[in-house]
């Protein structure tokens, strides 16, 4: 099994992807950008998955962001890019694992060493796809934190894409709580057969709870909405469509608008990171550049 692609008519060079037909701005790389991706990996296992996994790495990898590090935990490995090039983030991915390991009670299987180097080749390795979509979204997380507002989903959604609130407004309030609607994009991340990386962006709209924004949580459902409405007399769930069913000249302009006025992202996202080379005892820079598609020759 490859790892999922997308077909379009707006591919270029002959590719065919398939792509949900509601997503309408398009970021791509060069051909082969995405054919081999260095990342540091060290090892790091879980001895009680169904009691240690979920807790541990929640706070683990917003810790790892903290310090500039995109982080992944795969089959007792953990790997990650470094944001910066500096060599006192080694120090701090060390200290900050021997924290979590001597908090985890005994969850861990952990010893420090020096970070080896890993080659991954997303196209034709499933979870090598996986993780390199991680590392892409924990780095939007970490780089755009002051921007937006990063909801948290439950882990079987992910590979819906990467939610990313730009806009809250109040819509309703009761004595608790205060329920806001929030407009932002969805990005999703593919790779062609040609070792392309692709994002596609489209707008999303959920209504929350206030208390639930800005950590883990999952947005209120229709139902939810719609009994909401009731109770506190006010058409919430109008206010909702209304964000949410524009027409596709609306919807690609409120697109254009969150990526360049939010994120102040034009023609090119470029993600930039770093990787240590123990044999070299230094830094090498890694480059991802997607550029509009419609810039692309």
């Amino acid at each position: 099994m490859r790892a999922r692609t997308m077909s379009s008519n707006h591919a270029s060079s002959g590719e065919k992807l398939s792509r949900p037909r509601i997503l309408f701005y398009i970021f791509l790389t060069d051909e082969k950008a995405l054919e081999k991706l260095r990342v540091n990996a060290i090892p790091l296992s879980v001895q009680k998955p169904e009691k240690g996994y979920p807790l541990i790495f929640r706070d683990l990898l917003p810790s790892l962001r903290l310090i500039g590090i995109d982080a992944f935990p795969h089959n007792n490995l953990l790997y990650f890019m470094f944001g910066n090039n500096q060599k006192s983030i080694i120090n701090d991915l060390r200290i900050t694992l021997d924290r979590f390991y001597t908090n985890s009670k005994d969850a861990l299987t952990y010893t420090w060493r020096t970070p080896s180097l890993e080659e991954l080749i997303p196209y034709d390795n499933p979870s090598h796809f996986v993780i390199t979509r991680s590392l892409l979204y924990s780095y939007f997380k970490r780089t755009w934190r002051n921007k937006s507002r990063i909801i948290l989903l439950r882990r079987s959604m992910v590979r819906e894409g990467l939610r990313v609130y730009l806009t809250c407004e109040d819509a309703a309030s009761s004595s608790k709580y205060n329920y806001r609607i929030c407009t932002g994009l969805r990005i999703l991340f593919e790779v062609t057969p040609k070792h392309r990386g692709y994002l596609w962006f489209d707008i999303t709209t959920q209504a929350f709870k206030e208390n639930e924004i800005d950590r883990e949580t999952k947005p209120l459902s229709h139902r939810e909405m719609k009994t909401l409405g009731k109770i506190l007399s006010i058409n919430l769930y109008d206010k909702y469509l209304r964000e949410a069913r524009m027409n596709p000249r609306d919807r690609a302009e409120k697109i254009n608008d969150l990526l360049k006025n939010y994120l102040n992202i034009d023609n090119v996202i470029s993600i930039n990171g770093y990787i240590y080379d123990p044999l070299g005892d230094r830094f090498e820079e890694i480059i991802l550049k997607f550029k509009k598609l419609h810039d692309i020759s």
